[in-house]
This record gives C-alpha cells, structure tokens and sequence, in this order.
C-alpha cells in the first residue's frame, strides 16, 4: 500500500498558495490583500484552501481574543500567546476590510441616489481604420430611482422590502419619524435633482 505524505494542517501564518505578490506571503496576508480588493471573505479564504468553518473558527476566536484584550486588564505581552495575538490581528484587520468596503459600496450607492454623476462616451469614425472624426459627449446623470429603491428597501425593509407587511392601523408607531424624514428629504432630493438638469440636447454641426 502506498504511503502518502500526511496533509499539512494550515494556519494564518502558513505560506499562500498564491504568493505572487510581497503582501501574500501568508494565508492571512492573502485574505485580507484579496479583501481589501474586494472579495467576500470567504470566497478569499477558499481561494486560499481554508473552508468555511475553519475560517470561521479563526473568527470566532479572534473576536474573544481581540474583545478580551479590549475590555479588560490582560496585558498583551505577558496574557497572550501568539497564537491568540495572531488571530485578534487578523480579526481586527479582517473586520476593517469588510467595513470599509462596505462603506465604499455605500458611498456609491448615495452617488447614484442624489445624480449629478457625470458620464463621458466617446464615437469614433474609421475609415479604412484610420480616425477621421471622433465625438466625445459629457452627460449629467440624472438621480436614480432604482438606486433609490435599492437603499430603502435594504435600509428598512420591515416598511419598504420584501418584508413589509400590509398596515391597517391607522396610527403605525413603527413609522418613526426619522423614517419619514430620510424617505421625504430623499424624495425632496430627487425632485430638486431633476428639475435642476436640462433634459434638452444640442448637437454641433
């Protein structure tokens, strides 16, 4: 019977297998490189060869690490192996990649909620592949409902989502008044934001 080497157990500090770049060298450093890009944590970590519930075990450990060393005494140093220090990093960074993407993602969304985007298309003219004339025209997005609709329904989706429910009282104490005020203001938005934008066109002879 053929003996076969015995799997490497992985761990944050384990050599990627996609260390192609300086930053990658270890399964952890890929992860957060590949989120901070972008990616879902746990399609990074799977990219890596960890699964889902090992990834999530770090997690979990380095959230009791890291909250640990945040709300009491333990000194860092002395109260913590390595191990532990490595997995509260790498909760902590983890967690501010997610966040900031998200916050990036957010931004975004708001830009295409209020218009005003601007977007360039460029035409060009071949003939027999040389460019003999090339338009470019600059247009001011107006605000997007759909965006609009995204953003409530998501932000509240017990009043606006696939949740809401039929309300026949006549006083909903659900409604606050905070939720009454973001749904006015951004309807006032879009409203300002399309009176403001010509919707007429020119074209140069």
């Amino acid at each position: 019977m053929t003996v076969r080497e015995h799997p490497r157990k992985p761990s944050l500090n384990s050599p990627s297998p996609h260390a192609a770049h300086a930053n990658d060298a270890t399964i952890a450093q890929f992860i957060l490189r590949q989120v901070e890009a972008g990616s879902n944590p746990y399609s990074a970590a799977g990219a890596a060869g960890i699964d889902t519930a090992l990834l999530q075990t770090w997690l979990n450990e380095g959230r009791v690490q890291w909250t640990r060393y945040q709300a009491s005494t333990a000194d860092w140093a002395r109260d913590f192996t390595p191990e532990q220090q490595d997995l509260a990093l790498f909760y902590e960074a983890l967690t501010m990649a997610v966040d900031t993407n998200r916050s990036r993602g957010e931004i975004l969304l708001e830009q295409h909620v209020r218009g005003g985007l601007s977007k360039t298309t460029r035409r060009r003219k071949l003939v027999a592949g040389q460019v003999v004339e090339e338009n470019e025209t600059i247009e001011t997005l107006l605000p997007s409902l759909d965006a609009l609709r995204f953003k409530l329904e998501h932000q509240y989706p017990d009043v606006y989502g696939a949740k809401a429910t039929l309300r026949l009282a006549t006083v909903d104490m659900s409604d606050t008044p905070d939720v009454g005020r973001a749904l006015e203001e951004a309807m006032t938005l879009v409203a300002r934001r399309m009176a403001a934008i010509e919707t007429t066109s020119s074209e140069e002879p």
